[in-house]
């Protein structure tokens, strides 16, 4: 419902992160940096390249599958709240994704949210 929705988002975004919100975070900006082009298909043979980027952004050593099912899991978390849309496409080892206003608007918020709290650490050290 709208109303359960607005919880879960009300949660994601209270500052407190937890590996679900991380998870999130991490397939909002792969979106992001992706233009969502690649999202793999349950299917999808290992791409090398493809999975060294995802282990550079996670900051992980995942194996492939892996890494596919990680994404695929949280595109239907991100689907469900609203934050995504994923367009199917036939004959493709891969779908796309996009973000929805509210995806880029809760990613927006989680970048700002994490530099602030960077700078709230790094303001004291510089004296």
């Amino acid at each position: 419902s709208t109303e359960q929705k607005r919880i879960l988002l009300e949660v994601l975004t209270n500052g407190v992160f937890t590996k679900s919100k991380v998870n999130i975070y991490y397939f909002l900006r792969f979106v992001h940096l992706t233009n969502g082009e690649w999202l793999p298909k349950s299917g999808t043979s290992e791409d090398k390249e493809k999975l060294k980027f995802l282990n550079f952004l996670f900051g992980t050593s995942y194996r492939w599958n892996t890494a596919k099912e990680l994404l695929l899991f949280t595109c239907n978390q991100c689907e469900e709240l609203g934050l995504a849309e994923r367009m199917r496409i036939s004959k493709s080892p891969y779908d796309r994704v996009v973000l929805t206003t509210l995806g880029s608007r809760v990613l927006g918020y989680l970048e700002l949210y994490l530099h602030l709290k960077r700078e709230q650490i790094q303001i004291p050290l510089q004296i």
